[in-house]
C-alpha cells in the first residue's frame, strides 16, 4: 500500500508539474499571438495607406492618360483629313506622272531606234578603218623597209668613205714614222673596220615577231581578202618583202589558228568581265584578236617563241599503226609495187638513195592531234609552272605597234664611229704638231735657201756678162789710137805705188 500510495503522491506531483508548464507554454504563446497581431495589423494599416496613395496616383495618371487620348484622337483625326487630302494630290499625280512615263516610254523607242541605227553606222565606220588601218601598217611596212634600205646606203657609204680615209690615215702615219722619223711603224688595231653595213645588237639578231602580229598574220589569212594581200604581196620585190614567221615554217597556220580557238574558248577566265561586255558587238575575228591580247598578258607571252612553245602543250603526237597493221600494208605495197611498171621501180631506189623514204614513213606513221578541251586547264598549269618567270615590271607594248628604225639599238654606234677617231690619239696629235712645226720650219730655210741659190746663180752671170763686155773693151781697136787707153788705166789702179 505504501508503495502504491508513494506511487499517486508521485504521480501527482509530476501531474501538476506538467501542468504548470502548459500553463506557462499557454500564457507565452498568448504573448506572442499578441505581439504578432500587433506588428501584423500594424503592417496591414500601412499597406492600405500605401494602397490608397497609389490608387490616387492611378486615378490621377488615368485622368491624364484620358486627356492624352482625346487629344491624340483629335490629332489623328485631323491628320486623317489631310492624309486623304494627300492621297487625293497623290493619285493625280500618279495619273499625270503615268503620261509622262508614257511619253517616255515612246522618246525612249525613238532613242533606242536612233542608237541602233547610230551603232550599226559606227560599226560600219569601225569596219572601214579598220580596214584603212592594216592597208596603212602595209603602207607602213613597205616605207620602213625602205627607210631601212636607205639607211643601210647611206651608213655604207660613209663607212666606205671613213674606212678610205683610215687607209690614206695609215699610209701617210707609216710614212711620217718610216721616212721622216726613221723608226719601226706598228700597225693600229683596225679589226672595226672589218665591219660591213648597219651594227645588229643580239635581239635584233634574233628578230622574230611579236605575239600580237602573229596572231593578226593568222587571222588576216584565214580572212577571204587573204588571196588579195597575197597579190598584193607578190607586186612587191622580193629584196622589200617582210619575212615570214618562223613559226608558220613550222607548225602549218590551220594548226595555229585551231590552238588559238580552244586556248581562247577555254580561257576565257583570265579575261575581265568589263573586257567581254566591250567586246559583245565586235565580230568573231575581232574579239578573239582581243581576247587573246588579254590571254597572252596574263600568261606572260610576248615573243613568236612564246607561243609556239604554248602551241606544244595543247598538241600531242600520235603513234603510228601496230606491226601487224605495217605487216599487211608492206604486203599490199609489195603486191603493188610488183604490177607496177619499171618507172616506179626507179623512183623507189631513187627515194631509197636519196634518204626520203624514212621520211615519208615517218610523216605517214606520226599525226599531231589536239588535246581535248577539259585538259586545256593542265597544259596551261604545266605551261604557267614550266616556263615561270620572275615577276618584274614591263612596259606594255600597244596592240597595233609597228618597228621602226626609232626602236632600232643604236647604243654601239657611237663606239663604232669613235672607233675611227681614235686612230689619232692626243699622243700621236702632238707628234704630227712638233712635226709639222718643225717641218715648217724646215721650209723655210730650204725656201730662202732657194732664193739666196738663185740669186747668186744671177750674180754669177752678171759677172761673167761684165767680164765678156771688159774683155772686149780691153781687147778693141780703138784702145791703140788713145793716148791713154783704158788698159794703162787698169794696170795703174791695180798697181799703185
Amino acid at each position: 500500500m505504501e508503495f502504491r500510495r508513494q506511487k499517486e503522491i508521485e504521480y501527482m506531483k509530476a501531474r501538476e508539474k506538467r501542468v504548470e508548464d502548459y500553463e506557462q507554454q499557454l500564457h507565452n504563446i498568448r504573448v506572442q499571438d499578441a505581439e504578432e497581431y500587433n506588428r501584423i495589423k500594424i503592417r496591414m494599416e500601412t499597406d492600405v495607406q500605401i494602397l490608397e496613395q497609389q490608387l490616387q496616383q492611378m486615378r490621377a495618371t488615368y485622368q491624364l492618360n484620358q486627356e492624352k487620348l482625346d487629344y491624340n484622337f483629335q490629332v489623328l483625326k485631323k491628320r486623317d483629313e489631310e492624309n486623304q487630302i494627300t492621297r487625293n494630290q497623290q493619285k493625280r499625280k500618279i495619273t499625270r506622272l503615268q503620261d509622262v512615263l508614257n511619253g517616255l516610254r515612246i522618246k525612249i523607242a525613238k532613242q533606242e531606234k536612233q542608237y541602233r541605227d547610230e551603232n550599226q553606222q559606227l560599226t560600219e565606220d569601225y569596219k572601214r578603218i579598220t580596214e584603212q588601218f592594216r592597208d596603212l601598217q602595209r603602207k607602213s611596212r613597205h616605207f620602213m623597209q625602205a627607210d631601212s634600205k636607205k639607211f643601210e646606203d647611206v651608213w655604207c657609204m660613209n663607212e666606205a668613205e671613213c674606212k678610205e680615209l683610215v687607209t690614206t690615215l695609215v699610209e701617210a702615219d707609216r710614212a711620217i714614222h718610216e721616212q721622216q722619223l726613221g723608226i719601226q711603224y706598228q700597225n693600229p688595231d683596225l679589226s672595226f673596220a672589218d665591219n660591213v653595213g648597219p651594227i645588229k645588237s643580239a635581239a635584233s639578231q634574233k628578230g622574230g615577231m611579236s605575239a600580237q602580229q602573229l596572231v593578226q598574220e593568222i587571222l588576216s589569212q584565214a580572212e577571204s581578202q587573204g588571196e588579195k594581200e597575197e597579190e598584193e604581196d607578190d607586186d612587191i620585190p622580193s629584196d622589200r618583202k617582210l619575212p615570214k614567221s618562223t613559226l608558220l615554217s613550222k607548225i602549218s597556220a590551220t594548226t595555229i589558228k585551231s590552238v588559238l580557238e580552244v586556248l581562247c574558248d577555254e580561257s576565257g577566265f583570265l579575261v575581265e568581265s568589263k573586257l567581254n561586255k566591250l567586246l559583245a558587238p565586235l565580230e568573231k575575228d575581232e574579239r578573239s584578236l582581243m581576247k587573246l591580247d588579254a590571254i597572252f598578258s596574263a600568261l606572260g607571252i610576248d615573243t613568236e617563241e612564246d607561243v609556239h612553245l604554248l602551241a606544244s602543250y595543247f598538241m600531242h603526237v600520235k603513234g603510228g599503226k601496230k606491226p601487224e597493221e605495217e605487216e599487211e600494208e608492206k604486203e599490199t605495197t609489195m603486191e603493188e609495187t610488183q604490177t607496177e611498171g619499171d618507172m616506179d621501180d626507179i623512183d623507189a631506189e631513187i627515194r631509197k638513195l636519196t634518204g626520203k623514204e624514212g621520211d615519208v614513213d615517218s610523216s605517214k606513221s606520226e599525226t599531231i592531234e589536239l588535246i581535248h578541251h577539259n585538259e586545256v586547264m593542265k597544259a596551261l598549269r604545266a605551261f604557267v609552272e614550266e616556263n615561270r618567270q620572275p615577276s618584274k615590271e614591263r612596259v606594255k607594248q600597244s596592240q597595233f605597234k609597228i618597228a621602226s628604225l626609232e626602236e632600232r639599238d643604236s647604243s654601239e654606234d657611237s663606239d663604232y664611229w669613235a672607233s675611227y677617231a681614235k686612230l689619232v690619239d692626243e699622243k700621236k696629235e702632238r707628234l704630227w704638231d712638233a712635226l709639222v712645226e718643225g717641218l715648217e720650219k724646215y721650209s723655210e730655210v730650204l725656201t730662202s735657201r732657194s732664193g739666196l741659190i738663185n740669186e747668186t746663180d744671177a750674180l754669177r752671170q752678171q759677172n761673167a756678162e761684165l767680164r765678156m763686155l771688159l774683155h772686149q773693151y780691153v781687147n778693141s781697136k780703138v784702145n791703140a789710137e788713145l793716148e791713154i787707153p783704158p788698159t794703162r788705166v787698169l794696170q795703174l789702179e791695180m798697181n799703185p805705188r
